[in-house]
């Protein structure tokens, strides 16, 4: 049996597929016609031009090996703190995620006092370089109980990442099995 204090690194693979499965489940809904050449433009802007200079990069013998966009992230992370008992920048973690502006370029840490938060947490794709960190000798719980029957199944995710460059560690993504009986 896997204590909470002792979760293996063959665990981390799980979470890693639970961002992925959250990013994908978000496109199952489409877009209206009208919107879809506007988040098209925008998807072009965002990704394939970043791509044609990286491209470039390359060819003239830069090679990193890494994002630049990641590069420059990682230089001044910021750290918040989220303490249910008030010590910490904010008491539930959906308030230090709106805190984050809209396309962030800086690693946000937000680090995660101890305890069970009973919370819905999203964060949107304007959100990126963020990581989740608990201690690892108390790591907090996220937790909710909403159902797909109720909400769907993409809006019944308890923590939705639709962000680039997540990282969660020595954190417990709880999901509350709902028992039927007929």
């Amino acid at each position: 049996m896997v204590t909470p204090h002792k979760i293996p690194k063959s665990l981390l693979l799980p979470v890693a597929a639970f961002s992925l499965l959250s990013i994908a489940a978000a496109h199952l809904n489409p877009p209206s016609k009208s919107s879809s050449v506007s988040l098209l433009d925008n998807w072009i802007s965002e990704n394939l031009l970043d791509f044609h200079s990286r491209t470039q990069e390359i060819a003239s013998g830069i090679n990193t090996g890494l994002d630049p966009a990641l590069l420059l992230a990682e230089r001044k992370p910021r750290v918040i703190t989220v303490s249910q008992d008030g010590r910490g920048d904010f008491t539930t973690i959906c308030a230090a995620v709106a805190s984050i502006p809209d396309r962030n370029k800086r690693r946000t840490v937000i680090r995660i006092g101890s305890g069970i938060y009973r919370e819905k947490v999203r964060l949107h794709r304007r959100k990126p370089f963020v990581t989740f960190s608990g201690r690892p000798d108390a790591m907090p719980t996220i937790t909710f109980d909403d159902t797909a029957a109720e909400f769907g199944t993409i809006d019944s995710a308890t923590v939705i990442v639709e962000s680039h460059y997540f990282i969660a560690s020595n954190i417990i993504f709880e999901v509350i099995p709902q028992l039927c009986f007929a």
